[in-house]
């Protein structure tokens, strides 16, 4: 073989439509910048240098995790060809969507590990996602929604007939759906980066814990004298 050969080129594999992941390949996922490689990759195939063109960051930092998704078989190698002298690798999606795998949870209780990594993947990264940004001068909490640089951040618990709960539940995922449609687009060459974070569940409150409503006071309760 050649050993000055410029290009080595790979039978492109067919992405599967839908691929479900462990909670490990899920916490894998939980950091940023792996979860826009991931996606990017899935539109179409690219190199370590235009992801971070994408990402308007430097090359050196996604080399990490472009090793950890591949050893993961979350992205796979499609082709290769030498640069200067440096192989230059092409990368794509393994999936064009990822779907938990929620058999491997079982029946979960609070503690449970395997919940945990799904809490920590949504709440902690998005947390933490928002406190970077804020200090970056990104977010400004004194904006109101849903201007730009404003938090959109709002937690509410009702008491919903069967007929609302299902009403809103579908609102939201529809909503979701459109958000996820998006982006298995090619990503844009100028934009901004817009994190999601969306939540709704079957919450065990008692009664004395509902909410009342906006202007109303609690009941004062009567001490008597000993």
């Amino acid at each position: 073989m050649n050993k000055k050969l410029a290009a080595v080129s790979r039978k492109l594999p067919d992405i599967a439509d839908e691929r479900a992941i462990t909670p490990r390949e899920l916490k894998l996922l939980a950091e940023p910048t792996r979860e826009f490689i991931y996606n990017a990759l899935v539109t179409e195939a690219r190199t370590a240098t235009e992801l971070a063109q994408l990402l308007e960051c430097p090359t050196t930092r996604l080399y990490h995790h472009l090793k950890l998704m591949e050893k993961h078989e979350l992205i796979v190698v499609v082709a290769e060809r030498l640069v200067s002298g440096i192989l230059e690798r092409r990368y794509r999606a393994t999936a064009r969507r990822l779907r938990l795998d929620r058999s491997v949870f079982g029946d979960d209780v609070l503690g449970n590990e395997r919940l945990e990594s799904l809490l920590a993947y949504n709440f902690d990264q998005a947390r933490a996602d928002i406190v970077r940004s804020h200090a970056a001068g990104l977010i400004d909490l004194g904006i109101k929604p849903p201007a730009p640089k404003a938090l959109m951040a709002y937690r509410h618990v009702l008491k919903l007939t069967p007929a609302d709960r299902d009403r809103l539940l579908q609102r939201l995922h529809d909503f979701y759906q459109e958000y996820e449609r998006l982006s298995q687009q090619p990503p844009p060459e100028q934009g901004e980066f817009v994190g999601l974070l969306l939540a709704a569940y079957p919450t065990e409150m008692r009664a004395a814990d509902a909410p009342r409503a906006r202007g109303t006071r609690a009941p004062v309760q009567k001490r008597g004298r000993s």
